[in-house]
């Protein structure tokens, strides 16, 4: 019987339709299981690591400093600083050279 309308159905042609289809239903759960291991592994705080990443690739381009627009090697980044201080520093930057 079918769920939607409540006509009753051979179970032959319940069968037949399922194994015409199977390419197309294996093909929905392939994109679907692609989706769930996407939604997996997002992680939204590593969006500019991986950006950085994808342009260094083949170490063919590399990064510049964006306030004296020198380029520099990722593997210079030897230290990191709190969010707090380096905003108060950014920002302190971008007042005393009008940005």
């Amino acid at each position: 019987m079918c769920s939607s309308c409540g006509a009753i159905i051979d179970p032959y042609d319940a069968m037949y339709d399922m194994a015409l289809r199977w390419e197309q239903m294996n093909e929905q759960l392939d994109y679907m299981l692609e989706q769930r291991k996407q939604i997996i592994n997002y992680k939204p705080w590593l969006k500019a690591i991986r950006y950085l990443e994808k342009q260094y690739r083949g170490k063919k381009m590399i990064p510049e400093c964006p306030r004296c627009n020198e380029p520099f090697y990722l593997e210079e980044l030897n230290s990191w600083t709190g969010r707090e201080f380096a905003n108060t520093r950014i920002r302190k930057w971008k007042e005393e050279h009008d940005e």
